[in-house]
């Protein structure tokens, strides 16, 4: 049975085309026993292969083609050869891993990663070597000498390869392996070179290689059958069975095992790591664990120490707890893994309706993956700065979550019969017999991919808890008589409307809901002179629907003895059934709301009876049900109705899915469609299925998110998804800090963290700023030794799917755009550069070629929900072109076409990487350096690797602290962030005078510009400025006003209510409590009411947002106020919910006072002093100051007085207590600022140990903080003081500050600090962050200059890299230069060690550096140290080269001879070694340079050219055209002119032309006007002040 043993998967990067599914496949409908890998000089796909295999029952070979090379040191790319290379056993299989791990070392890395012989002779055993094609070195002069060595090292493992190839070569290579086969007795073998696996791939094949623009030699590299290799007469037929016959013997030699199971964690280092465990726990107990409930504690803690030492997790805590300890005490910032949502995440609820996460209270109930109603039993919500991951799955509403939180999806194989069924992957509810079965598994959201199949439960509803409906209960203004009810009580109407009070629940009262629900009405009757006649209710049906009317008139008689009369509508489309009975109006409105967006099922109806369920079913699709295309659906405006009817069904056992229409108006509410599928899609364990339609990965999301725990099934449903809810769950990773949830408290299981049946731990990541990765990971490499990066995979996309295709289309256009290109016209043409005939391209057949790169993208915009929108697309293809790339696009989706490394995961090894892993390796930006540098990377996926033991650690990093960082690094140790004064005037003069370039959130024109304006003079100022310069206060004029109010201004308040409650603010609405002040002092609302208004509004649901302002309109005139000032007030309170700020202190939390007897008050007392006129306030104010007397603490830690000048609510929040080592608390949010030894914090950035200011008698002292942890959700409120200590002492003792939210305030006023003190410092770090921006750093330069800080020119003698500082300058990196790069070499080891030598002379840097880093050190003066002319150097670089190459050349063979010589074994070859050295030491001492003439060189062009500006004289008179001309009106009304030229050699000049100059005719000093037309070229000159002088017409451009 003849056996595949040559094979290229599309692990082999666009060589190989065949998946390794495809490759299986194939060798199982040939009914082969076994099958090989052999990708080109790479192991990547091995896993995957050896577990596609094995599920198929075929054995799998384990093998590469590597690039073999006699000697790596040998720098020469004709030297590398192919060989084969199978596993036979698991030292085998460890020799191949070996040898990938040695070919990608980068001494090894010649274009391609080779072995070489010496290595080979090491690696050699377990492994069977066949000879390879015709690239094997078999195939070269001394082919025989190399089999005879191949023959040696591998005896009876060495094979002799031939292949049945219609190619001239081959035959003849055949003839040779034959030969030296019969001749030194080496078995032979045939195989085919396999890349793609069946012969009709063959035209795919030959356009995937098209990609790289490469061609292949023939067209007949599948996998054949053994017929075809037996009937082929390109082998000898004497050969034939014996070539077969090998193939299997080698599949029967081949035995290799790949195990996934085990622990390969590495070890912690100590003895005993569970006693390192228990030590740590022990240090934290006492702080950590409630008084009382050591027991309880004690008992759940030896719990959680048995399974984890079972599981072997200690030592993965330990890992985790160490690099986590290491990080804190290096000061380096740590993001937590929360495992939250972000706002406006839809959860499903006990009732089928849907509400946002971020509204989720305690008690609330959820439907949970089990389908079972769970309790909510705590929320969460975190302020983040993390990476998110978005997953779409059904009606296009994305879910967005952490990238740690954990979501239940199914992971099946892939489908054998995708063309029959449609699927990427087996379903469990699929019904083939070829079916493989799969495993439900909660995996994080980071690792969801696409085609994913993730679940939604069938739901248990809870049982009836009443039968019947008691109207008067239900509808309070009833009139109730004799068990009947009415809304009338005269005798006349009351017999002919009254109806029983209690009403039957049924399956005809059900039907009747429906019908209502559907097309329903309930509406107010009012006769004409005002008076309410009661609720009008009716039903509307078409009129194909007449038998559903009668049904419906006969369901109101009988249930409510109520007359009915049918009317048709005015367009006589459907008819109307009216019911004037005005308690059924009534009823029908209370159960299932009015209006169609409104409308929901009734609580009582979302319960366990499915008698009733299929009834009120049957009336919901009677009215907007539909049948099409054999799908059942169900319309409407109602998300909330859509969700309950999807969950009845499901509890009846069907599954369903909701889509959005496309609305055709932009006045219409958006409208949902639910399609109803059967039960055939449930899986045996109740779970529906539906795929990931597009995952998305957010790098950094900035605000909160929000999450809660459940009891029992800790799961909810999110966006018609099982979701799990994500507190930690376990206690000892509690105790040793590693997370600071307590689980017992918050009731999270430990099976969620660690279980004895799961594979591998929980994952902790780690967010860590993007220059400290490198650190941590280092640290990581000291600790443990075997640390490395992970590689990625990237696929082409699967165009099966809705959003799939676009990158397939993009590789299938490059594809046919290269095959076409290689037939185009070409013209004979004489290079003087080349010094030979070129033959370029026919320029007029470029110009309208169809396959041209810039149609390339608007092609790959088309494609929306498959690749079969390109045919009616609009692109530059003719129909048969459209149907070619849409062809090859499909076929090339679904494979491998590039690699890269993963952006946090490093694998952690106990021992020898390559026992795991072969380590691999590519060129990838580093983001730790950002620098594009050579990894080594780990060769199998993580998750590949997580499978099988091992440890992964996410580390990801981010840039927001970098460029503070590297000042800080500039600028030395002892400067500490923290300690500065928040009073300097020379920091908020950086405001006042614009100068801020690099400072946060302040570098736009627009925000320099206000901040000129706002004449900055305090913190509160900038806070401010951060607040309102947004959208929302700059387009209602809230900006300017704020502006002119603190310039002095007289401020227009609406009215006295606004001016009281906005006067500090100056009439801006700054704060949300001043929103809520507004509704309860103009509208008349309620606290819950004024409460329920903020809310809505700091959300982005414009719909709600314009009921809410126009209900508040509406109550303001009710209360007196005039429409015009209403609508005013209630357009602010639009806009300035986009901005508004959160101030939060516990209401139970006193301030120490200093009048009176007593001396603290409650925070709810004060707020009484300042907002309620009964209270008695000469107590507390005896002298009228309208202030309270408190303590606060001044800059000397001392306590002196001060005032509350008010106290404000800010809504019900989440209260977190803190508590120090002697017992004082405070309770407030986690945004609550508190002043520290190290400077102001938010509560939310303390932790355990960490120090605050608690109060004595007359001054403070510091202590530790103790524990901080989650109290409850209250009323919280602001305490405003006076200047100049914005803090006050608690009654506790614990001091705090006032409780505006200002992180981005503080991090603005921190980088204009360092700018304002260290402006060389800061300067640097910010042209090194912006290195590779050239607008950015050319504006940062001007920066320079106008702060007069020079800069210097690049200069290679000096070697900086990157931007430097010297003295109070700063000299230009030269890696900014462009064409330099990040791969400069400024030195060189020396042969004799391992020291490095700086390239000092003009040969040397040649010779070191290619041609375009020459030019641009040369073009930008960083080579003028070398005291040779730019000219010359330019001129004469290319004779160097030759130079210098052509003594290198001769340098490493006399330096190959003398190795040779040392070698030598007898006299004849140290003669001949010796006679070759001295042959090439004379043809060394024969090269001569020859020297060119010098041509001249603008120096500033050639500066301009490389850095974007210069620092030798431009000419005072320049040329360009004018590609852009912007006539513009002054405030006085006269015309100027902005004008951009562009010039061929000096860059772009910007500049304007002044009223007086612009346009045609003279000025009044007698000279002409300038006036410029684009697309004209233009001699100019310009002035210092960015003006043009002086413009002459040169001629006109066509």
């Amino acid at each position: 049975m003849y056996v595949s043993l040559h094979n290229h998967s599309d692990g082999s990067l666009l060589d190989g085309y065949q998946t390794v599914q495809e490759m299986v496949s194939r060798a199982k409908a040939l009914n082969m026993s076994a099958i090989s890998l052999t990708d080109h000089g790479t192991m990547r796909n091995i896993i995957r292969f050896y577990e596609e295999c094995t599920s198929n029952d075929i054995k799998p070979i384990i093998g590469c083609e590597f690039y073999f090379c006699p000697d790596v040191t040998i720098r020469d790319r004709a030297l590398t050869h192919h060989l084969v290379l199978l596993a036979m056993n698991d030292e085998g299989y460890m020799n191949l891993k070996k040898l990938d791990t040695f070919a990608y070392d980068k001494d090894s890395w010649l274009y391609k990663p080779r072995i070489d012989w010496e290595t080979l002779q090491e690696h050699s055993n377990g492994l069977i070597c066949l000879s390879a094609c015709m690239a094997s070195i078999i195939n070269t002069e001394d082919g025989e000498e190399w089999f005879k060595r191949y023959k040696e090292l591998f005896g009876d493992r060495f094979y002799a390869e031939i292949q049945p190839l219609n190619i001239e070569e081959q035959w003849k290579y055949n003839d040779k392996v034959i030969g030296l086969a019969r001749k030194y007795n080496v078995p032979l073998v045939v195989t085919t070179d396999a890349h793609y696996s069946v012969p009709e791939d063959k035209v795919y094949h030959s356009l995937w290689i098209r990609i790289n623009n490469h061609e292949y030699h023939n067209d007949e590299n599948y996998i054949w059958l053994e017929d075809e290799i037996r009937k082929t007469q390109w082998i000898p037929k004497d050969v034939i069975d014996e070539c077969i016959e090998n193939t299997a013997r080698i599949a029967e030699r081949c035995n290799v095992v790949i195990p996934d199971t085990g622990s390969h964690y590495p070890k912690y280092p100590c003895s005993n790591p569970k006693e390192k465990v228990r030590e740590i726990c022990r240090s934290h107990w006492k702080e950590l664990v409630p008084k009382g409930k050591y027991k309880e504690y004690a008992e759940r803690f030896e719990m959680e120490m048995k399974d984890l030492e079972a599981t072997n997790y200690l030592e993965y805590l330990l890992i985790i707890w160490s690099v986590l300890s290491w990080c804190k005490e290096q000061h380096i910032p740590l993001g937590e893994g929360r495992g939250c949502s972000i706002s406006g995440t839809k959860v499903l609820m006990w009732n089928g309706t849907v509400k946002n996460i971020e509204d989720i209270v305690v008690g609330d109930k959820v439907i949970s993956h089990t389908g079972q109603i769970r309790e909510v039993t705590k929320t969460f919500k975190y302020k983040v700065n993390e990476p998110m991951t978005q997953v779409t799955v059904e009606n296009r509403n994305p879910m967005t979550f952490t990238c740690d939180h954990k979501i239940l999806v199914f992971r099946g194989s892939r489908c054998d019969k995708k063309k029959t069924t449609g699927y990427k992957y087996c379903r469990p509810t699929c019904l083939y017999p070829c079916r493989k079965y799969g495993s439900y598994e909660w995996i994080p959201m980071s690792e969801v991919e696409k085609d994913d199949l993730v679940c939604f439960p069938q739901v248990h509803l809870t049982k009836p808890n009443q039968t019947r409906i008691d109207l008067k209960g239900l509808l309070p203004e009833v009139i109730e008589k004799d068990g009947y009810v009415n809304v009338f009580s005269n005798d006349a109407q009351w017999d002919k409307g009254k109806i029983p009070r209690y009403i039957d629940i049924t399956p005809d009262l059900c039907r009747l809901i429906g019908y209502f629900i559907g097309n329903g009405w309930a509406t107010k009757q009012v006769d004409k002179d005002g008076t309410k006649r009661g609720d009008s209710f009716g039903i509307a049906f078409p009129t194909t629907h007449m038998k559903y009317v009668s049904d419906c008139r006969r369901l109101l008689k009988s249930i409510f003895n109520a007359d009915t009369s049918v009317k048709p509508n005015k367009r006589n489309t459907c008819v109307q059934i009216h019911c004037y009975r005005s308690i059924v109006g009534m009823l029908f409105a209370k159960l299932c709301g009015v209006h169609a967006i409104n409308k929901h099922i009734p609580d009582i109806l979302m319960t366990d009876n499915p008698l009733w369920a299929v009834h009120l079913l049957e009336g919901l699709m009677r009215t907007d049900g539909s049948v099409a295309g054999g799908r059942t659906a169900y319309d409407s405006i109602s998300y909330n109705l859509v969700c309950q009817i999807k969950t009845l069904w499901s509890y009846l056992g069907g599954s369903s899915a909701i889509r959005i229409r496309n609305v055709t108006h932009k006045n219409w509410h958006t409208s949902y469609k639910l399609v109803l599928h059967s039960t055939s899609r449930w899986y045996g364990d109740n779970m529906y299925h539906t795929e990931v339609k597009d995952v998305k990965h957010i790098d950094n999301f900035k605000g909160y998110v929000y999450d809660f725990t459940t009891d029992v099934d800790h799961s909810y449903v999110a966006n018609n998804t099982v979701v799990h809810n994500s507190s930690a769950g376990c206690l000892v990773g509690y105790l040793m800090g590693i997370h600071k949830i307590d689980p017992i408290k918050y009731h999270t299981e430990f099976f969620r963290f660690c279980n004895r049946e799961r594979k591998s731990p929980a994952d902790v990541d780690s967010d860590i700023s993007t220059l400290n990765r490198g650190r941590v990971i280092e640290h990581v490499r000291e600790m443990y030794g075997n640390v490395c990066k992970v590689q990625t995979l990237g696929y082409t996309k699967d165009p099966d799917k809705p959003s799939a295709g676009k990158e397939a289309v993009l590789k299938a256009w490059q594809s046919l755009a290269n095959k076409s290109y290689s037939k185009a016209p070409r013209t004979k043409k004489w290079s003087d550069r080349a010094d030979a005939w070129i033959y370029p391209v026919d320029p007029e057949w470029e110009k309208q070629w169809e396959y041209a790169p810039k149609y390339k993208t608007e092609a790959s915009k088309c494609v929306v929900d498959s690749i079969d929108d390109l045919q009616d697309a609009p692109i530059s293809l003719d129909e048969k072109q459209k149907s070619e790339l849409i062809d090859v696009a499909k076929h090339f989706c679904g494979r491998i076409d590039k690699i890269g490394v993963h952006a946090s995961a490093v694998l952690v090894t106990p021992d020898d990487l390559v026992n795991y892993t072969p380590v691999e390796g590519c060129y990838s930006n580093d983001t730790s350096t950002g620098k594009r540098v050579y990894l080594r990377t780990a060769c199998y996926s993580f998750h590949e690797l997580e499978q099988r033991g091992n440890l992964k650690l996410d580390l990801l990093g981010l840039n927001t602290l970098d460029l503070i960082d590297k000042c800080m690094g500039y600028i030395g140790k002892d400067m500490n962030l923290d300690d500065i004064p928040m009073d300097d005037k020379e920091a908020y003069d950086m405001y006042s005078n614009g100068n801020l370039d690099g400072v946060f959130q302040m570098e736009s024109p627009g925000m320099r510009k206000v901040a000129k304006e706002l004449h900055v003079s305090c913190f509160d100022d900038v806070a401010a400025l951060v607040a309102l310069y947004r959208p929302g206060p700059l387009d209602s004029g809230m900006m300017q006003q704020y502006i002119d109010g603190k310039n002095g201004a007289s401020i227009d308040y609406l009215c006295d209510a606004y001016k009281e409650i906005t006067k500090n603010t100056f009439g801006v609405i700054v704060y949300q409590e001043q929103c809520m002040k507004l509704a309860m002092k103009m509208a008349g609302y309620s606290l819950g009411e004024a409460d329920m208004l903020r809310k809505v509004i700091g959300r982005k649901e414009m719909t709600k947002i314009d009921a809410a302002v126009k209900e508040f309109i509406s109550r303001c005139m009710e209360h007196g106020y005039s429409k015009e000032i209403a609508e005013k007030v209630g357009m602010q309170i639009k806009a300035a919910g986009r901005y508004l700020f959160n101030k939060c202190l516990s209401g139970r939390e006193y301030v120490v006072t200093h009048t009176g007897a007593r001396t603290k008050r409650s925070i709810r007392e004060l707020y009484r002093f300042f907002h309620d006129d009964r209270y008695n306030k000469s107590q507390l104010d005896p002298y009228g100051v309208h202030g309270v007397k408190a303590c606060s603490m001044d800059n000397d830690g001392k306590i002196v007085e001060n005032y509350i000048v008010d106290v404000r609510e800010s809504g019900t929040m989440p209260v977190f207590i803190l508590v120090t080592e002697s017992g004082k608390q405070v309770r407030c949010t986690l945004n609550h600022k508190i002043p520290t030894p190290s400077g102001i914090k938010l509560l939310v950035e303390l932790s355990i140990g960490d120090s605050v200011y608690v109060s004595d008698v007359l001054g403070t002292h510091i202590e530790r903080i103790a524990a901080i942890s989650y109290e409850c959700d209250e009323m919280c409120y602001d305490v405003e003081m006076d200047n100049p200590y914005h803090n006050f002492v608690t009654g506790n003792g614990v001091v705090v500050c006032n409780s505006h939210s200002i992180a981005y305030g503080r991090l603005s006023y921190k980088t204009a600090y360092l700018k304002a003190h260290y402006p060389v410092q800061f300067m640097c770090a910010l042209l090194n962050t912006k290195n590779d921006n050239q607008d950015k750093v050319i504006s940062y330069l001007a920066n320079c200059k106008e702060m007069g800080i020079k800069i210097l020119p690049p200069d290679f003698s000096v070697g900086n890299k990157e931007w430097q500082i010297e003295g109070n300058c700063i000299r230009v990196g030269l890696t900014y230069i462009k064409g330099v790069g990040k791969e400069l070499a400024l030195s060189v080891q020396e042969e004799t060690n391992c020291d490095y030598s700086s390239l000092t002379d003009w040969n040397s840097i040649v010779e070191h550096n290619n041609s375009g880093v020459v030019k641009g050190l040369i073009q930008a003066g960083a080579l003028d140290f070398l005291n040779k002319s730019r000219g010359w150097m330019m001129s004469n670089l290319s004779n160097t080269q030759k130079y210098v190459k052509r003594l290198q050349q001769c340098k490493e063979r006399i330096g190959f001879y003398r190795d040779e010589y040392e070698k030598a074994t007898n006299d004849k070859e140290r003669a001949r070694a010796l006679r070759m050295e001295n042959q090439w030491a004379e043809k060394r001492n024969g090269v001569n340079f020859v020297e060119c003439q010098e041509k001249p060189l603008d120096k500033a062009a050639g500066e301009i050219a490389t850095l974007g500006f210069s620092f030798s004289k431009v000419p005072d008179v320049l040329c360009g055209v004018a590609s852009s001309v912007h006539e513009i009106t002054t405030k006085n009304g006269n015309k100027m002119a902005l004008v951009t030229f562009t010039t061929e050699d000096y860059g772009t000049y910007k500049g304007s032309i002044a009223p007086f100059l612009w346009g045609h005719g003279k000025t009044r000093y007698g000279r002409d006007k300038l006036f410029v037309e684009q697309g004209k070229t233009y001699e100019f000159m310009m002035k210092k002040n960015k003006q043009y002088m002086d413009i002459v017409d040169v001629k006109e451009v066509c």
